[in-house]
Protein backbone atom coordinates (compact mmCIF):
# COMPACT_ATOMS: atom_id res chain seq x y z
CA UNK A 1 0.00 0.00 0.00
CA UNK A 2 1.61 3.41 -0.91
CA UNK A 3 0.40 6.32 1.49
CA UNK A 4 0.68 10.02 0.65
CA UNK A 5 1.07 12.77 2.84
CA UNK A 6 -1.60 14.11 3.48
CA UNK A 7 -3.91 11.52 2.02
CA UNK A 8 -7.03 10.44 4.35
CA UNK A 9 -8.15 7.30 5.74
CA UNK A 10 -11.91 6.66 6.59
CA UNK A 11 -12.36 3.98 9.15
CA UNK A 12 -15.93 2.28 9.29
CA UNK A 13 -16.45 0.85 13.03
CA UNK A 14 -19.49 -1.23 13.14
CA UNK A 15 -21.18 -2.49 16.53
CA UNK A 16 -22.57 -5.68 16.23
CA UNK A 17 -23.04 -8.08 18.76
CA UNK A 18 -23.51 -5.99 22.23
CA UNK A 19 -24.26 -7.85 24.91
CA UNK A 20 -27.59 -6.35 26.57
CA UNK A 21 -27.86 -7.71 29.65
CA UNK A 22 -25.57 -8.70 32.80
CA UNK A 23 -22.54 -7.59 34.41
CA UNK A 24 -21.24 -8.05 31.25
CA UNK A 25 -23.16 -4.70 30.17
CA UNK A 26 -20.14 -2.99 32.71
CA UNK A 27 -17.12 -3.66 31.52
CA UNK A 28 -18.31 -4.19 27.29
CA UNK A 29 -16.43 -1.29 25.06
CA UNK A 30 -16.68 -1.40 21.19
CA UNK A 31 -15.29 0.59 18.59
CA UNK A 32 -10.93 1.23 18.38
CA UNK A 33 -9.45 0.68 21.65
CA UNK A 34 -6.48 1.66 21.33
CA UNK A 35 -4.24 3.15 19.06
CA UNK A 36 -4.49 3.04 15.03
CA UNK A 37 -1.30 2.11 13.27
CA UNK A 38 -0.56 2.52 9.48
CA UNK A 39 2.59 0.69 8.31
CA UNK A 40 3.45 0.47 12.13
CA UNK A 41 3.47 4.40 12.79
CA UNK A 42 0.84 5.50 14.96
CA UNK A 43 -1.85 7.94 13.19
CA UNK A 44 -2.49 10.97 15.42
CA UNK A 45 -4.84 14.16 14.83
CA UNK A 46 -8.20 12.51 13.44
CA UNK A 47 -11.75 13.36 14.22
CA UNK A 48 -14.38 10.57 15.39
CA UNK A 49 -17.62 11.24 13.99
CA UNK A 50 -20.91 9.24 13.94
CA UNK A 51 -22.56 8.27 10.69
CA UNK A 52 -26.09 10.36 10.51
CA UNK A 53 -28.46 7.14 9.99
CA UNK A 54 -31.54 9.43 11.78
CA UNK A 55 -31.06 12.68 8.87
CA UNK A 56 -31.45 11.08 5.77
CA UNK A 57 -31.47 13.99 3.63
CA UNK A 58 -27.95 14.30 4.33
CA UNK A 59 -27.03 10.90 3.16
CA UNK A 60 -25.32 10.29 -0.28
CA UNK A 61 -27.63 8.06 -2.74
CA UNK A 62 -26.58 6.72 -5.58
CA UNK A 63 -28.80 4.65 -8.28
CA UNK A 64 -25.15 3.22 -9.20
CA UNK A 65 -24.35 -0.42 -7.71
CA UNK A 66 -21.71 0.28 -5.11
CA UNK A 67 -18.64 -1.48 -3.30
CA UNK A 68 -18.45 -0.91 0.50
CA UNK A 69 -21.47 0.74 2.64
CA UNK A 70 -23.80 1.73 1.03
CA UNK A 71 -27.10 4.00 1.32
CA UNK A 72 -30.21 2.46 -0.80
CA UNK A 73 -33.16 4.07 -1.19
CA UNK A 74 -36.72 3.05 -3.24
CA UNK A 75 -40.25 3.77 -2.76
CA UNK A 76 -43.76 1.48 -2.99
CA UNK A 77 -47.31 1.76 -2.65
CA UNK A 78 -49.15 -0.61 -0.13
CA UNK A 79 -51.91 -1.93 1.56
CA UNK A 80 -51.85 -0.29 4.38
CA UNK A 81 -54.56 -2.52 6.08
CA UNK A 82 -52.05 -5.58 6.24
CA UNK A 83 -48.71 -6.53 7.73
CA UNK A 84 -46.11 -7.70 5.82
CA UNK A 85 -42.42 -9.49 6.03
CA UNK A 86 -39.85 -7.34 4.16
CA UNK A 87 -37.25 -10.30 2.53
CA UNK A 88 -33.95 -8.78 2.76
CA UNK A 89 -32.14 -12.17 1.43
CA UNK A 90 -30.94 -9.28 -1.46
CA UNK A 91 -28.55 -7.61 1.04
CA UNK A 92 -25.54 -8.85 3.17
CA UNK A 93 -25.15 -6.62 6.57
CA UNK A 94 -26.64 -3.68 7.51
CA UNK A 95 -29.83 -1.53 8.75
CA UNK A 96 -33.48 -1.42 7.06
CA UNK A 97 -36.37 1.25 7.59
CA UNK A 98 -39.74 2.13 6.28
CA UNK A 99 -40.91 5.81 6.41
CA UNK A 100 -38.52 6.83 9.03
CA UNK A 101 -39.24 4.22 11.53
CA UNK A 102 -36.32 1.37 11.75
CA UNK A 103 -37.22 -1.88 11.28
CA UNK A 104 -33.86 -3.86 12.48
CA UNK A 105 -30.51 -5.38 11.35
CA UNK A 106 -29.68 -7.23 8.33
CA UNK A 107 -27.25 -10.41 8.01
CA UNK A 108 -26.87 -12.90 5.48
CA UNK A 109 -25.77 -15.51 7.42
CA UNK A 110 -29.32 -15.76 9.01
CA UNK A 111 -31.24 -17.59 10.21
CA UNK A 112 -34.16 -14.47 9.62
CA UNK A 113 -34.34 -13.92 5.94
CA UNK A 114 -37.31 -11.39 7.00
CA UNK A 115 -38.08 -8.07 8.82
CA UNK A 116 -41.64 -7.81 10.29
CA UNK A 117 -43.33 -4.73 8.84
CA UNK A 118 -47.12 -3.80 10.14
CA UNK A 119 -49.71 -2.99 8.40
CA UNK A 120 -50.47 0.44 10.29
CA UNK A 121 -46.95 1.57 9.78
CA UNK A 122 -47.67 1.80 6.13
CA UNK A 123 -49.40 4.06 3.81
CA UNK A 124 -51.35 3.31 0.41
CA UNK A 125 -48.57 5.05 -1.52
CA UNK A 126 -45.27 6.98 -0.90
CA UNK A 127 -43.80 4.28 1.34
CA UNK A 128 -40.01 4.96 1.31
CA UNK A 129 -37.58 2.02 2.31
CA UNK A 130 -33.92 2.80 3.51
CA UNK A 131 -31.53 0.15 3.78
CA UNK A 132 -27.57 0.76 4.61
CA UNK A 133 -25.59 -1.92 3.29
CA UNK A 134 -22.04 -2.63 4.55
CA UNK A 135 -20.53 -4.75 1.84
CA UNK A 136 -22.44 -2.92 -1.49
CA UNK A 137 -24.59 -4.52 -3.63
CA UNK A 138 -25.26 -4.83 -7.58
CA UNK A 139 -28.85 -5.46 -7.89
CA UNK A 140 -30.76 -4.03 -4.06
CA UNK A 141 -34.37 -5.24 -3.47
CA UNK A 142 -36.98 -6.07 -1.16
CA UNK A 143 -39.75 -7.70 -1.55
CA UNK A 144 -42.89 -7.82 0.50
CA UNK A 145 -43.89 -11.55 1.83
CA UNK A 146 -47.12 -13.24 3.45
CA UNK A 147 -44.98 -15.05 6.08
CA UNK A 148 -41.20 -14.63 7.53
CA UNK A 149 -38.19 -16.69 5.94
CA UNK A 150 -36.81 -18.19 8.54
CA UNK A 151 -34.35 -20.95 7.51
CA UNK A 152 -33.92 -19.48 4.07
CA UNK A 153 -36.87 -20.88 2.61
CA UNK A 154 -39.00 -18.65 -0.03
CA UNK A 155 -43.07 -18.38 0.82
CA UNK A 156 -45.46 -16.56 -1.63
CA UNK A 157 -45.15 -13.20 -1.94
CA UNK A 158 -47.00 -10.77 -0.45
CA UNK A 159 -48.89 -7.89 -2.55
CA UNK A 160 -47.32 -5.67 -0.99
CA UNK A 161 -45.31 -4.77 -3.98
CA UNK A 162 -41.29 -4.26 -4.23
CA UNK A 163 -39.02 -1.48 -4.09
CA UNK A 164 -35.39 -1.20 -6.11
Amino acid sequence: MTVKKGGRLDLLVENTGRVNYSKALLGERKGILGSVKLAGVELKGWDIYSLPMNDAANLHWTKEPCNGPCFYRGSFAADPAHDTFLDTRAFTKGFVWVNGIPLGRVWSIGPQRTLFLPGPWLKANDNEAIVFDLNGISKPSLTGNSVAILDGSAPDQHTAGSTQ
